[in-house]
């Protein structure tokens, strides 16, 4: 959760679209944790992102990353009383911090009861300066490569040009005939990035 996420979910709101939500569990801070109650009940799904973020940290070891992922996960479950059961790898499936050890870690997660999910789609909006018009721009080149796009996007607080995209990027795709929904919605993990 940032500061932009009352807009984000206010704009989701008004469109009646829930979203998957893959947090950073040391950014749920007390003055937060209703924000993550009324994601839950506004139909929305929390998943792991990380806790720390720091690669060296959670890359050092499977063991590590299954710490960080299941410490994530306490916190979610002791704010909402929800356990997620889905992650989200940092900088995704296929990086160089997890290269060596990404197939244990996710034959470790599944034992843990997790299932990952990559994204296909890329708003771009955590790298370098993004602006509302490169955030469409880079949505718009890939979507309509996939049956079901799963698209990343960040809740950032250093960036509002996501939220101010977000409108448009809904309007984009509704008019070409896409629905919304969580991810647990799809009935099986999609690994795009393992290819």
């Amino acid at each position: 959760p940032s500061v932009l996420t009352r807009k984000v979910l206010e704009i989701l709101e008004k469109e009646n679209i829930q979203a998957t939500f893959f947090l950073i569990g040391s950014q749920i801070t007390e003055e937060e944790e209703a924000l993550l109650k009324e994601m839950l009940d506004k139909g929305h799904l929390l998943g792991v992102h990380t806790y720390s973020h720091k690669s060296n940290e959670i890359y050092s070891s499977v063991e590590a990353y299954v710490e960080d992922a299941n410490k994530t996960a306490d916190r979610i479950y002791e704010v909402t009383g929800f356990r997620p059961v889905i992650y989200r790898f940092p900088w995704g499936s296929v990086n160089c911090y997890v290269s060596g050890i990404c197939d244990d870690v996710i034959e470790e997660m599944k034992k843990e009861g997790y299932e990952y999910y990559d994204w296909n789609v890329s708003a771009e909006d955590s790298v370098g300066k993004p602006t509302k018009e490169s955030i469409l721009k880079n949505i718009k080149k890939d979507f309509g490569k996939y049956n079901e796009p799963v698209i990343l996007m960040h809740d950032s607080a250093v960036n509002k040009a996501t939220v101010e995209a977000l409108p448009e990027i809904i309007e984009m795709l509704k008019a070409e005939g896409y629905t919304f929904g969580t991810l647990d919605e799809r009935g099986e993990a999609c690994h795009y990035s393992r290819k």
